[in-house]
């Protein structure tokens, strides 16, 4: 997660690509018009997509995570202004299995 003109982040994946790791790229500002999430948590399990795009992610294949600077999300007009991350919640929320 980082902004799209980011010259470090930049170099962070062409080191994992020369290492042939597999880097799934985005900006939180692509969110939710552009980069779809669709997740659930099943124990301690996260499941589901990150879709641009570009590519598509399965969340149980990831590893770690580069979070560096990312553009704030850009939410439709359509969107109630006070609660925008209202959108997000799909299902009900409980602490995970631990």
């Amino acid at each position: 997660m980082a902004g799209c003109f980011d010259p470090t982040c930049d170099l962070v994946v062409e080191e994992l690509n020369r290492r042939a790791v597999p880097v799934f790229r985005a900006d939180m500002a692509e969110f939710p018009l552009r980069l779809t999430l669709a997740a659930s948590l099943s124990g301690n399990r996260w499941h589901g997509t990150w879709n641009n795009d570009r590519r598509t992610l399965d969340l149980a294949s990831v590893r770690s995570v580069y979070y560096r600077r990312p553009t704030r999300p850009k939410f439709p007009e359509q969107m109630t202004a006070g609660r925008p991350g209202a959108s997000l919640v799909t299902g009900p929320c409980h602490e995970p299995d631990r």
